[in-house]
């Protein structure tokens, strides 16, 4: 099988693949242009999916970063996302100040932008959230709890 064309890889993982045939090992790679698995042991593609709405079957310890890594990049090869959601915040930082910010619903994670410019600010994938708790004394107030914050 022939690589997509003009695809460069930005992600790969280790998985075991469930076909009808059995389980076995491949590399799992989002790219540029879609999907692709290789075979590890030679490293030949054994599959490619863009658009097409096939289903695939795989599993691994590093499901949530596999997932993080394709919806980061599914705009370049998949559907674009047609509402973007955001809404306007207080960031409160540690010292007591209170920063306005514009939080955006992303597709892999929580984004934070800059209410003038809507320059990110700050990122955070949700397979990195532990936890959101809510604070008590500020009004729509919540805390995320992170393995990276």
């Amino acid at each position: 099988m022939m690589p997509l064309k003009d695809n460069q890889d930005v992600a790969s993982f280790l998985v075991t693949k469930h076909a009808w045939r059995g389980k076995y090992k491949r590399v799992f790679s989002v790219g540029t242009h879609g999907i692709t698995t290789y075979n590890p042991d030679r490293l030949e593609v054994t599959n490619e999916k863009t658009k097409k709405n096939d289903t695939m079957k795989f599993s691994s310890e590093h499901k949530c970063l596999i997932l993080t890594e394709a919806f980061k990049y599914r705009n370049l090869f998949a559907e674009k996302s047609k509402d973007v959601l955001r809404f306007q915040a207080y960031k409160h930082h540690w010292s007591g100040t209170r920063l306005p910010v514009v939080l955006e619903v992303g597709p892999c994670s929580l984004e934070q932008l800059d209410p003038s410019t809507h320059t990110i600010l700050a990122i955070y994938p949700y397979c990195d959230i532990q936890g959101i708790l809510q604070v008590r004394d500020v009004s729509g107030g919540f805390v995320l709890g992170s393995r990276r914050l």
